[in-house]
């Protein structure tokens, strides 16, 4: 055991140990056993700070846009490193939870303003805009917002969800009129199977408000939530926001659809916002210019508000290390989004992307969609260091090139076999995809095989 120093200001150290918990009457003598502990070394954590010296990212990639990042409370206490990153490198804030639908007003009436209070508050002495998140959700609303207030075991009705909705979102949006910039008025209203979201897909909101004016359309309540955010503030910057979209077709397709009928009918929409929760592996950059471009021939901007860049391919890979080569590949391909962020944001139809999340250490993508995985997909590490992927948007010109390693395989296929078909070793092996330039004409790719033969 370690002894504390003499000026340390420490007189001891306590350590304990624990099994799962158990009620008292599943306890059995398993779970009492003895602990029997040794040589243990105890180290003084390393501080976390950020690095003061460093580029300022607004300052380079938010000429055309605005740069920002979700946050928890934790990054409005100044004396937090978190709050030091944020305002050193961002100029737009998102609160990550406390802006919910069920943070914002827990019981009818009953409106929460300390912490939404706070944010603005900070974002205007720092000189930064405020994107509020969200005014209406499937998730995370209060149950009684969908229930007779007189029955709980009813279901409300169309009148009484349609004045609590529209109280709601306009006691929010007049208390921060002026304040806060940008609205995520509606957030995931486009079902993953096709159409909108109803029951099946998780949703009230459109099955109990339904066709209110009578045109054969169910889509009232999108309209509605958008001219009662527009009431209460006719200079906020108005966002449907959605995922996925840059990455299905499908999906991308219903968002035009519902946009371009709700423009129709004048309702005041700004921006779609693109989620953009990618990997290092796709969608691929070229489509997701396509999903922009789709929306902007709309007539309405883009936004980008929820980007992380996941190190993982799938919902089934296990945790892998954060190794040097990973990172520098998650660093070119946030360079390709960016190039194309900047590029629309020169053309004047892109004017916000949010990174969700300020460091790796706070990450939503910890244990989800796999519990246990450790993820590593934004701009700062768990230490609030600067990574590869921050160099590849201040400064790419810092990265080394980017090489494509992998085992060759021991064997000795033939070109072609004696029948003029491909050899079937050759044919077992996994191709390695190339897609990083040093020099060459752009969007040109190949993949990669090799084998070895000592005797060749």
């Amino acid at each position: 055991m370690v002894i504390p120093g003499e000026n340390s200001g420490i007189t001891g150290f306590r350590m304990y140990a624990e099994t799962p918990w158990k009620t008292s009457a599943e306890v059995t003598p398993a779970d009492t056993i003895t602990f029997y502990v040794d040589d243990v070394l105890i180290t003084e954590a390393e501080k976390i700070e950020i690095e003061p010296n460093i580029p300022n990212l607004v300052d380079v990639v938010g000429q055309h846009y605005a740069m920002g990042a979700a946050i928890d409370q934790s990054a409005l206490d100044a004396e937090d490193p978190h709050s030091q990153l944020l305002t050193k490198h961002f100029n737009s804030i998102t609160a990550g939870n406390f802006m919910k639908m069920d943070a914002m007003q827990p019981k009818e009436g009953q409106f929460v303003w300390s912490e939404a209070d706070r944010l603005v508050n900070f974002a205007a002495a720092n000189d930064m805009e405020v994107r509020g998140h969200t005014l209406l959700w499937h998730s995370q609303v209060p149950d009684w917002f969908f229930t007779d207030p007189n029955d709980a075991s009813k279901p409300a009705t169309r009148e009484q969800l349609l004045a609590r909705m529209k109280t709601h979102i306009q006691t929010i949006v007049t208390r921060y009129k002026g304040k806060v910039h940008t609205w995520d008025v509606v957030n995931e209203v486009i079902s993953d199977g096709g159409g909108l979201r109803n029951g099946a897909s998780n949703s009230k909101w459109k099955d109990i408000i339904g066709d209110v004016d009578g045109d054969g359309d169910d889509s009232d309540y999108i309209e509605l939530a958008f001219r009662y955010a527009r009431e209460a503030d006719p200079d906020a910057v108005l966002v449907i926001n959605d995922y996925g979209m840059e990455g299905n077709g499908n999906k991308l397709n219903d968002m035009v659809k519902l946009v371009e009928k709700l423009l129709a009918k004048g309702t005041p929409i700004d921006a779609v916002g693109f989620q953009m929760h990618v990997s290092m592996y796709g969608p691929d950059v070229k489509l997701i210019r396509e999903a922009f471009e789709k929306v902007i021939a709309l007539g309405v901007n883009v936004q980008v508000t929820e980007l992380d860049v996941s190190i993982y391919s799938s919902n089934s890979e296990l945790e892998m290390p954060v190794t040097d080569e990973l990172m520098l590949q998650q660093a070119y391909r946030y360079r390709e989004l960016f190039d194309l962020f900047d590029e629309l944001g020169k053309r004047g139809v892109m004017d916000s992307v949010t990174v969700w999340g300020l460091a790796d250490d706070g990450t939503w993508l910890d244990n989800h969609p796999v519990k246990g995985r450790k993820d590593a997909p934004l701009l700062f590490d768990r230490k609030l260091k600067a990574k590869p992927a921050y160099w590849a948007l201040v400064d790419a010109t810092t990265l080394p090139i980017y090489r494509n390693e992998w085992t060759a395989l021991k064997a000795s296929p033939s070109f072609p076999n004696h029948k003029g078909q491909e050899d079937i070793l050759w044919g077992a092996v996994k191709g390695l995809e190339i897609n990083h330039l040093a020099d060459g004409t752009s969007a040109v790719t190949g993949e990669a095989r090799m084998m070895w033969d000592a005797k060749r």
